[in-house]
């Protein structure tokens, strides 16, 4: 991590102005992809910490209160990064989408949340179907359409029909 974070000051300071609009694009959606494979990091060290009782044993309430006072972050990014931890756990598909900086946190808390909210009678194979084609629609979209999309798909699922991804 230490060399990541290297690395990473050394592009902040970088000169912009010195690359070509297209390499400054480029770069943009680079850096976005690394921030969002981080944020996998960071998802993955959370559940680790929960797994270990570490808030517990520093007589936090939750975990969330434990990641307000270790990294000084509001309430709501705290609970958000619990809840990615927790979707990446369970979602292996979304969670290597999330680490190859294909989905960003925010597209993979919506996807998340989509499939949360699936009956329990639609069975795995529907969910986890439903789970790639978010993913793939991540490509496209942001995490508000993905949302739609997913309750969209839902009821074509609900009512036998197929919906083209």
């Amino acid at each position: 991590m230490s060399e990541a974070r290297r690395a990473a000051a050394a592009c902040a300071t970088a000169p912009a102005w010195v690359v070509s609009d297209g390499e400054l694009v480029g770069c943009l959606e680079q850096a976005w992809a690394g921030v969002q494979q981080l944020t996998a990091v960071v998802a993955h060290l959370i559940g680790q910490v929960q797994a270990r009782g570490l808030p517990e044993a520093d007589a936090a309430t939750s975990t969330v209160v434990w990641l307000r006072q270790r990294l000084r972050v509001s309430p709501g990014t705290a609970a958000r990064l619990v809840a990615l931890a927790a979707a990446l756990n369970r979602r292996p598909v979304l969670d290597t989408a999330v680490c190859a900086g294909v989905v960003a946190a925010e597209q993979a808390t919506a996807i998340a949340a989509t499939l949360a909210d699936l009956p329990g009678d639609v069975g795995r194979e529907i969910t986890d179907e439903a789970e790639r084609v978010l993913v793939k629609q991540a490509g496209v979209f942001d995490s508000v359409v993905l949302g739609r999309i997913g309750w969209a798909d839902l009821g074509a699922c609900r009512s036998g029909g197929r919906r083209a991804a």
